[in-house]
């Protein structure tokens, strides 16, 4: 317990044990409040009447058996929360689009491309048709225009026009 008695070293190490930030700035009327605080939110909260002690609230919720990938996708990270588990539901609801995406010269069957939208990755299998949700699609597409445009741009350095650059 804290005691007006103890010195400023005293309750600055107890400051320090229960974690309270800025302790090493306080003076003692200071570290005597914060450990009192400290020490009330420690305290057990009286448990509702009519409520053995320790029981849950309500039973725990179990977690929902994962959706299958289409054939041909495959998820980044094993565990999502916040706006990664969002996105996956939104996905799983929209509509499926059949896409495939080339095998670029050289690449082995099997290569993958990643799409990430907030923090949910799906890798998607080249050279084969899959079925994506449309908003992973649009994704795909866009970046498959934007590729095009630089390849096909008038001012892109190739082996054609190297010799106008010299």
């Amino acid at each position: 317990m804290i005691d007006s008695k103890m010195k400023v070293a005293e309750l600055r190490k107890l400051a320090e044990e229960k974690a309270i930030e800025g302790w090493q700035d306080m003076g003692k009327k200071e570290l005597m409040a914060a450990l009192q605080e400290a020490s009330k939110e420690l305290e057990p909260t009286p448990e509702p009447e009519g409520k053995v002690p320790g029981e849950l609230a309500e039973p725990a919720k179990e977690k929902p058996e994962p959706t299958p990938l289409p054939v041909g996708i495959s998820e980044g990270q094993a565990i999502y929360d916040g706006k990664a588990a969002k996105m996956k539901e939104h996905l799983a609801a929209q509509p499926k689009v059949r896409i495939l995406i080339p095998l670029e010269t050289g690449e082995k069957k099997g290569a993958t491309v990643s799409v990430i939208l907030n923090g949910y990755r799906q890798n998607i299998m080249k050279g084969v048709y899959v079925e994506v949700p449309e908003q992973i699609a649009d994704v795909i597409m866009d970046s498959q225009k934007q590729s095009n445009i630089l390849v096909e741009h008038p001012l892109r350095v190739d082996e054609s026009n190297q010799e106008l650059i010299k």
